[in-house]
């Protein structure tokens, strides 16, 4: 075995024995003999690394070889970090020759995948990618020159499980377990497009747990997050969801749901379309009849009623409905009163058996806010691997037919969704499957007598406002599709 320029190969040499014998007249016997060495030129032999790793083992098994009979193993390295034979048998490697029919032998490196040098990456949906990193030292030949040899081996095998959740409720809260394990280290949870981490819980009002291995989140009815499929006067039909998004790529594998019914006598439930949900509970001394109460816009009536209870659903924009700002705050702002019947008296004043009621209803929205929402195609097989488009901000030709002078509004797409980076106007975006659009609509006027109230929003496939088919994500200020907003 030899080296040249860094390179293994193998010279193969002879010493040829020639004698030549004759005889004649004058000398009898005569012998010529040559001695000479016949030798090679440099043959490379780059060595091979065969991985015959068994995964269900979880253990490495790698084969280095082929090398004559005058090549010895004297250390190796695993990860970067070098180690002795003795070092590398000390720490449960093994290592053993191996001899092959042609006269060839090579190294066994056996390493298993626990061990703390191995890398480990989390990928896929459920697999792990072992990597082995070695880097062999050798000594070759009569003059023992050093040789280095590294090497890469991988093994990707499924081995983790995809965490299941379980959904509770009680009277007053929506319950969720899961378990802890590679939380925070495979995968996190996510409420809508933010990491649901203890501040976000806190600022929601969550209640969290842990134990040795599970997670209980404890939502009250009315917190942040909570999603509400059904408000009615009889019961609310309340969800709570969770996505579980890898840490490295964002992608989500699993979306966590716990849905509930409940009974609730009182509440007021602002939703992110500026829809008010109210049940008031009237208790009043002598009782009054609910079917006579009202909102500031006294032909705003209850939609349902009884006894004791009065349903209001109105729109922030409805029943005259006020707003101010206050900090980083929206507040809307309207009344519950009851209308007195009187009858005329003798002398002033009025005589009512009614009592005076009245109730104010607040809803704060923050002023700037991003929205999480979602669209799917109905059939992912026919999508096309990605996604271009043109953000086109229309023209507000509505605000010339209501108002003399024109609004200032502009629109753009935000890069990410801090809407700190935008892209230029009308400069093409892709984007691949999932990943989300973030829309910003900003009014710049100044004035406190004008409010800015996304009415419609919709996708189409080109420029064309009046072109279809069109994807309608918001109609008359109601989300029909989702995407990500804000305003």
């Amino acid at each position: 075995s030899s080296i040249s320029g860094g390179v293994y190969g193998v010279i193969y040499s002879i010493d040829l024995f020639l004698e030549h014998t004759w005889t004649d007249a004058g000398w009898q016997t005569t012998k010529y003999t040559v001695i000479k060495s016949i030798t090679t030129p440099f043959m490379p032999q780059i060595p091979t690394v065969i991985n015959n790793t068994v995964p269900e083992e979880r253990l490495f098994n790698v084969a280095f070889g082929h090398f004559l009979p005058d090549v010895s193993l004297v250390a190796i390295a695993i990860g970067n970090v070098p180690f002795t034979l003795r070092e590398a048998q000390h720490r449960s490697f093994r290592i053993y020759e191996t001899a092959f029919s042609n006269g060839t032998k090579g190294f066994i490196l056996e390493v298993s995948f626990d061990d703390p040098y191995v890398l480990k990456e989390y990928v896929n949906r459920n697999e792990t990618k072992y990597t082995l990193l070695v880097n062999y030292t050798l000594s070759v030949g009569p003059e023992m020159t050093l040789y280095y040899h590294a090497a890469e081996v991988e093994c990707v095998i499924a081995d983790i499980e995809i965490p299941e959740a379980v959904g509770d409720c009680d009277e007053e809260n929506l319950y969720l377990t899961l378990p802890t394990f590679g939380l925070h280290q495979y995968w996190d949870l996510y409420l809508g497009n933010k990491l649901l981490n203890r501040h976000l819980a806190l600022t929601n009002g969550y209640l969290a747990a842990t134990n040795s291995t599970h997670l209980i989140l404890q939502i009250p009815l009315f917190a942040g997050g909570v999603i509400y499929e059904e408000v009615s006067f009889q019961k609310i039909k309340a969800r709570f969801d969770v996505a579980l998004r890898k840490v490295r790529t964002m992608e989500t594998l699993h979306m966590f749901s716990v849905s509930c019914s409940f009974n609730s006598s009182a509440f007021i439930i602002c939703h992110p379309d500026g829809t008010i949900v109210i049940s008031a509970q009237m208790k009043t001394v002598p009782a009054i009849d609910m079917s006579k109460t009202k909102l500031r816009d006294s032909s705003c009536k209850p939609r349902e009623y009884n006894e004791a209870h009065a349903f209001f659903k109105f729109h922030v924009t409805t029943c005259g409905t006020s707003v101010r700002f206050e900090g980083d705050h929206i507040i809307y702002e309207n009344e519950i009163s009851y209308e007195k019947e009187t009858l005329p008296g003798q002398s002033i004043p009025t005589i009512t058996r009614d009592p005076d009621y009245r109730l104010t209803v607040l809803c704060y929205y923050q002023a700037k806010e991003t929205l999480v929402l979602g669209a799917f195609s109905s059939d992912p097989a026919t999508s096309p691997p990605f996604g271009s488009g043109t953000m086109v901000p229309r023209s507000n030709t509505a605000a010339y037919r209501r108002v003399r002078q024109a609004l200032n509004v502009v629109s753009r797409v935000s890069k990410d969704e801090s809407f700190m980076e935008f892209y230029e106007p009308s400069t093409a975006i892709l984007k691949q499957p999932m990943e989300p659009v973030f829309l910003e609509a900003e009014l710049k006027d100044e004035s406190p007598s004008v409010e800015l109230y996304l009415e419609n929003c919709w996708v189409a496939r080109s420029p064309d406002f009046t072109r279809t088919p069109r994807w309608n994500i918001i109609v008359d200020g109601q989300v029909v599709l989702n995407v990500q907003c804000t305003h």
